[in-house]
């Protein structure tokens, strides 16, 4: 009689899991890291790396295949890591030299890293070759040629102000400056809501202003245009198949529900258009969101649904895989190959795999095998938020679901569903929280129980919804009648994210940034490295298995807890907001203006001191500001002036700069405060240069004639140029204060007038060849190269839209307070920006920002999180 590897056991205790089998999984992480870091750097730098480690790991291969002699010189060390102990009481072989093992480790994670660098460097050549880039750089107007190279995203109206449509296309010929330059380069178009129609692997056509992407993104442009695409031609066969099945069955699910409506075709073939905002923030909120996106819990119901069919209707099981597959490559059809629905279909195999036969061992494989795999097709899938948080609540399930869930069972006494129920979400959040943290500078606390309790509800929405995609085409009524049973469960979902996020301990604040998710991810670590000894010692059970715990590992959990909280504050310092060496800084001080502009280390400039003292203070704090050297006051509203009094908190407070046509009869308001602290101030008007270390600054606004009519319009606006390390890292930024659209005028007539920065460099002419036929009025970055705009009056509508035009600024400021009472900022102007090109921060969204250029690209830090332009 043979007996079981894992020994006699008896009900409540602690099984013994055979050890995770982590040969391959290493190296590829590995290599997942090397390649993610070479992204973005052009085809030489990651060549040479790669071919330095292939040959370095050839060599270290052929090292650890050399024979070694028991015994004297050389001989192999005594057996002792956990897999040799495993091996050695099962009776089998002795497990191989250690020291040979993990050289052998190693050289295979360095080829696979060598290939995948060449992929990467191929890559790049590719992408990169062409004038695609140099054009964006330019910000010229161009005609594009391309294939659609997924379904068109809506952007929501909060983002863009109107309404528009993302949309990612392979671009396969550019037409500008004169000339037709054939090329290969993905590029995303960002147009109106024409563009919602058009279809993947459409041949479309389009006219648009071209701006930089983000530096290390698969998309190597931004086309930003106002017109209707041209369709040149349509898909193949398969493709058109996929489409009537996709609008059957938005046409079947229409009667529902506003969430049923969303939530079953989202979960389905990953449509989310009719998603609900607020549900979509609910789900957000609660860690849900993977339930809205082609999962791979999704692809495994799906096949695993149809490996139950064949067997109920009889097929051999031998066919039974073939069919298995071609179900999955008809549900990725279906639901668009998309990177993120390529890793989900990828992942819902490893899950069928690794939890059908219940063995980590190849779960893990499998894992390591699917990672590999995903990058070769795409390596831009390694910089991939959503890449990485499946990849991780995949390990996370296959490392720690199983032996979570048989604690829980047997520790708490908990009923084995709802252990596991509990079990599952716990493992996919611990393993994403240091991930997740990078992006919404928050542990979620609800999202374990919010998961566990949709859980159950997930099979029947996709069960049933994948129902009414296959009877939607050709049965309506039956489509429609699963719809319905399709849309209880999916409310039951929706009205769980809706009560969790109402919950009152949704979520810990925690800082973001690098240094935040690595704080995150040593604190997990000691706790899951230290959390079995406390328990057992909590409960008073002896300990188990070999050696024995460190004392006092409750004292040193504490301990560690308390330095992790304290060394939070300097995280968020130094890898959080503002970042390195920020040249622009607008402050979040509510419904109200503070601008900082980094004259030199510890050094600004501050455009006004917005409505509050003590949010000013905090802000200089935040920034490193020790000096003053001079405060520019546009004009004397509340808005403008009020925190005057946080300047001068700790710090030297040099000039006083006002408008010369500030009104007389609010000018009182502040002159007692620069009295009082024996500050010179001078009076500027249209045409003055002003110079304070790095930063240089022309007034385009008001003209000296007096004061005017409103403090608005007697507000100052500034050209600034601020110094940055290189000689391309100059910001320059136009501050159009409180202008309305008169005195917008007047700025854009001053404007046109002299091209000249403040630092007196040439620009360039009044026009330029638009590369599409003819010349056009300039209005580009070309010739007034603007790289901020801050948006006049908090985003009011009384602005003059010609100027920002004018401008051209890829990144726009809008310092608004949240929740006003004014309606700031106002959709028209949101959409105006977004049609100029502009990218748009605002203060009640994004917090403070900061904007600095680093070898001329704009770097954009928010405080409640960050972004490349």
């Amino acid at each position: 009689m043979l007996r079981d590897r894992r020994g006699p056991t008896r009900e409540g205790a602690r099984q013994d899991h055979p050890p995770a089998d982590l040969r391959l999984l290493v190296p590829a992480l590995l290599a997942w890291a090397t390649s993610a870091a070479a992204l973005g750097r052009g085809p030489g730098w990651p060549l040479g790396i790669g071919a330095l480690l292939g040959v370095t790991g050839l060599a270290l291969a052929l090292w650890a295949r050399r024979p070694r002699h028991r015994g004297g010189r050389g001989a192999w060390p005594p057996l002792t890591t956990r897999a040799a102990r495993w091996r050695t009481r099962d009776g089998g072989a002795p497990a191989p030299h250690p020291i040979g093992a993990r050289s052998a480790g190693l050289a295979l994670g360095l080829l696979l890293s060598s290939a995948l660098l060449l992929r990467v460097a191929a890559e790049e050549h590719r992408a990169g070759a062409g004038p695609l880039t140099d054009l964006a750089r330019d910000r010229a107007t161009v005609r594009l040629e391309g294939r659609v190279a997924g379904e068109p995203r809506p952007l929501r109206r909060k983002e863009a102000g109107a309404a528009r449509v993302a949309v990612v296309l392979t671009a396969s010929r550019v037409d500008a400056r004169g000339s037709s330059t054939p090329v290969r380069t993905p590029v995303l178009v960002l147009g109106g809501t024409e563009w919602a129609d058009v279809g993947w692997r459409d041949v479309v056509e389009v006219r648009g202003r071209l701006a930089p992407a983000q530096p290390g993104d698969q998309v190597r442009a931004l086309v930003v245009t106002g017109d209707p695409p041209t369709i040149r031609a349509g898909p193949g066969a398969v493709v058109a198949a996929s489409d009537v099945v996709r609008v059957a069955m938005r046409e079947a699910t229409a009667p529902l529900p506003a969430d049923a409506r969303g939530l079953v075709p989202a979960m389905i073939i990953g449509d989310r258009r009719a998603v609900p905002e607020d549900l979509d923030d609910a789900m957000r909120a609660t860690g849900m969101t993977h339930l809205t996106a082609v999962s791979g819990t999704n692809c495994s119901l799906v096949v695993g649904g149809a490996m139950w069919l064949c067997g109920w209707v009889g097929v051999r099981r031998r066919w039974r895989p073939a069919v298995g597959l071609c179900v999955l490559a008809g549900f990725v059809v279906l639901a668009r190959p998309d990177p993120s629905v390529l890793r989900a279909a990828v992942m819902g195999a490893v899950g069928l795999v690794g939890f059908a036969r219940a063995r980590r061992a190849v779960g893990l494989a499998s894992l390591a095998s699917a990672v590999l795999l995903l990058l070769a097709a795409d390596p831009w899938l390694g910089r991939s938020f959503g890449f990485a948080l499946s990849v991780l609540a995949t390990l996370g399930l296959l490392v720690f679901a199983r032996p979570w869930s048989d604690a829980l069972a047997t520790g708490l006494r908990l009923p084995r569903v709802v252990a596991i129920a509990l079990a599952i979400p716990l493992a996919a959040q611990v393993m994403c929280a240091p991930v997740i943290v990078l992006l919404q500078d928050e542990i979620n606390v609800v999202g374990v129980l919010t998961n566990a309790l949709a859980g159950p509800l997930v099979a029947p929405v996709t069960l049933l919804g994948a129902g009414v995609a296959v009877l939607a085409p050709v049965w309506a009524w039956g489509a429609t009648a699963a719809a319905w049973a399709a849309a209880l469960p999916a409310l039951g979902i929706a009205t769980t994210a809706r009560v969790g996020e109402t919950a009152p301990l949704r979520a810990i604040p925690w800082p973001g940034g690098p240094g935040g998710a690595g704080l995150l991810a040593v604190v997990l670590l000691v706790l899951l490295l230290g959390g079995r000894p406390l328990w057992r010692r909590l409960r008073g059970e002896p300990h188990r298995g070999p050696g024995r715990p460190r004392p006092r590992v409750a004292l040193t959990l504490v301990v560690v807890l308390l330095v992790s909280v304290g060394a939070a504050l300097l995280v968020r310092t130094r890898t959080g907001f503002p970042g390195p060496a920020p040249q622009v800084v607008m402050c979040d001080v509510g419904q109200g203006d503070a601008f900082v502009l980094l004259s030199g280390p510890g050094r600004a400039v501050v455009i006004d001191a917005g409505p509050d003292p003590d949010l000013l203070d905090h802000c200089l704090d935040e920034v490193g500001v020790r000096v003053v050297e001079a405060v520019v006051l546009t004009h004397f509203d509340t808005d403008h002036v009020g925190g005057l009094g946080g300047l001068a908190r700790g710090r030297e407070v040099g000039d006083v700069v006002v408008s010369a046509a500030s009104m007389v009869d609010v000018r009182p308001r502040v002159e007692r405060w620069w009295h009082d602290h024996g500050h010179p101030v001078h009076e500027v008007a249209q045409g003055d240069r002003l110079a304070w270390g790095g930063v240089s600054a022309l007034v385009r606004g008001p003209r000296r004639t007096g004061p005017a009519r409103s403090p608005n319009d007697g507000s100052l606006v500034l050209d600034v140029v601020i110094d940055g390390p290189g000689e391309d890292d100059a910001v320059r930024g136009l501050f159009l204060a409180d202008a309305g659209q008169e005195a917008g005028t007047v700025v854009r007539t001053d404007l046109r007038r002299s091209w000249a920065p403040p630092n007196g460099r040439d620009i360039g002419g009044p026009a330029h060849d638009s590369g599409a036929g003819g010349t056009e009025d300039a209005k580009g970055n070309a010739e007034m190269p603007f790289d901020v705009v801050k948006v006049a009056h908090h985003g009011s509508a009384d602005h003059d839209a010609r100027l920002l035009d004018l401008a051209g600024a890829p990144v726009a400021l809008v310092s608004v307070g949240e929740d006003n009472t004014y309606g700031h900022p106002t959709p028209s102007l949101l959409s105006h920006l977004q049609s100029a090109g502009s990218v748009t921060y605002r203060s009640d969204r994004d917090g403070s920002v900061a904007v600095r250029k680093q070898e001329g690209r704009l770097l954009v830090v928010r405080q409640r999180g960050r972004g490349w332009w």
